[in-house]
């Protein structure tokens, strides 16, 4: 199927000025379920073993194996310290932290539990943004441009699981005390993984002591804002881009201060991250995802129906779809 006969590649005239196009809603039941048929070639030929490993990078390697020898080689501040034990005891924990910037200028809201939570709530914001830009494709397009949802979802997580594997030896080459309250005192000495759990053992959440250089939340909240500039700009019109770019921004901007203002990370840890997420965005664009695949260019033989209700039905039964995707042929 060509450009031109696809009908997610219907473009509308330019109207006004600025190269702008017409906001154009387009969807039926048909038209969305043979949207799914393509997403799901996608995922079949072309990501589905990225998919499984960048699973393995983030989930086990990263986040399991990376973490624990982290931890477990973490020494308290107080272990630098050269005092008598008593007067340790009397030092308040804030004396267990090193200067930081953040720290001096920013609200303390150490211990808050809605400030903790924050962070994690900033970031489902974040999160439900960047999907709710992909799966508009689905609807609505101005520039005559679709992306794929499965293309903006693997970019998101592909960009995710380069900068895991780069913050592991980043925070494993220096170790740095941690700045939460849960990482101070006696508690700390009972959140170290032992020797034999370095492969096995799951943290729980906000348990782990030690700073690790970035901060993986604020590369998370990096990653949507630039991956939600870049697909607002194909898909809308320069007003509402302008406007889903503020909020990306916004949000990204609000990561960082919850992470300093909750003390979950020293000032260093967001900036090393907007560093390293524009670096790997950079390198992504550049060499390894230059173009987003299009299912209808490189598999012409599985989406090459033409357009009409009866064709689109036959593809979309559980047979059509099972014979595109394991023999190429609906």
């Amino acid at each position: 199927m060509s450009i031109a006969e696809s009908p997610w590649r219907e473009v509308t005239p330019p109207v006004g000025s600025g190269g702008d196009k017409s906001p154009q809603w387009e969807w039926s039941w048909s038209l969305l379920r043979w949207r799914i048929l393509q997403e799901l070639v996608l995922l079949w030929k072309v990501w589905w073993w990225q998919l499984l490993m960048c699973m393995f990078l983030v989930l086990y390697v990263a986040s399991i194996v990376g973490r624990n020898i982290a931890f477990s080689r973490h020494w308290r501040l107080e272990d630098y310290l050269d005092e008598p034990t008593s007067v340790k005891q009397t030092l308040h924990w804030k004396q267990h932290v090193l200067r930081d910037l953040g720290f001096d200028y920013l609200p303390d809201y150490t211990g808050n539990w809605y400030a903790t939570q924050g962070t994690n709530w900033v970031q489902y914001a974040n999160n439900a943004l960047l999907a709710g830009i992909a799966f508009s494709s689905w609807f609505y397009t101005c520039n005559g441009t679709r992306p794929y949802v499965m293309n903006i979802g693997m970019r998101y997580y592909v960009m995710l699981a380069w900068l895991h594997m780069l913050r592991i030896p980043i925070y494993l080459s220096t170790s740095q005390p941690g700045p939460a309250a849960h990482c101070q005192g006696e508690t700390e000495v009972t959140n170290k993984p032992s020797a034999d759990q370095i492969f096995t053992h799951v943290l729980k959440p906000d348990t782990g002591c030690g700073d690790l250089i970035y901060s993986g939340h604020q590369v998370m909240a990096c990653t949507c804002a630039l991956l939600s500039i870049k697909y607002a700009g194909m898909m809308f019109q320069k007003r509402t881009s302008y406007i889903l770019s503020a909020a990306a921004i916004t949000l990204m901007l609000g990561q960082t201060f919850m992470v300093i203002v909750s003390h979950n990370h020293y000032t260093v840890d967001p900036l090393v991250g907007y560093m390293a997420s524009g670096f790997v965005f950079m390198l992504d664009e550049k060499f390894f995802h230059k173009e987003d695949p299009d299912p209808c260019e490189k598999y012409p033989d599985i989406v090459s129906l033409k357009w009409n209700p009866d064709h689109v039905k036959k593809a979309i039964s559980p047979r059509g779809l099972e014979m595109a995707l394991v023999s190429g042929k609906a």
